[in-house]
């Protein structure tokens, strides 16, 4: 997991080393295509960083992730990355999905995003009523609760 983490982030400095050499021209003037090239790789620095590294660095800390969008499939609609140790106490990563059903209106409850009420990264969400039917999730008892 560390090299895909610092793997990422030493590419991202490369790919920004190269950009600017792309854009340092002895002389030529500063024109407003390199303002929107400069534009756009501080959109993609943004969006990589709140998107990708953070998640994967919050990993050890909240054990089960929203995996995101780069390591999954785009014929997959979601999936989820979980940190476990197994019997032997070694530290493992896997892709996986958590699933189950809705005991009031026996539809899908995926992992979602927790929101401020919640206190917890990640809580199981109805598919038909997201809001309304909430539960607690524990990872190890695959278990959770409604919140009220």
């Amino acid at each position: 997991m560390l090299i895909v983490l610092f793997g990422g982030f030493i590419t991202w400095a490369l790919y920004v080393c190269a950009f600017s050499l792309v854009l340092v021209r002895e002389g030529q003037n500063f024109t407003t295509f390199d303002l929107l090239l400069i534009v756009c790789l501080l959109g993609f620095s943004y969006h990589s960083f709140k998107y990708w590294f953070i998640p994967i660095w919050n990993l050890p800390e909240h054990r089960v992730i929203k995996a995101p969008m780069t390591f999954i499939s785009f014929t997959e609609e979601h999936a989820d990355i979980e940190m476990y140790r197994d019997r032997d106490r070694h530290q493992l990563t896997r892709v996986t999905r958590f699933k189950g059903i809705c005991p009031i209106c026996s539809s899908n409850v995926i992992l979602r995003d927790g929101k401020t009420d919640q206190r917890v990264p990640l809580v199981g969400r109805c598919v038909e009523s997201p809001f309304a039917h909430v539960y607690s999730f524990d990872r190890i008892l695959m278990t959770g609760k409604i919140f009220k």
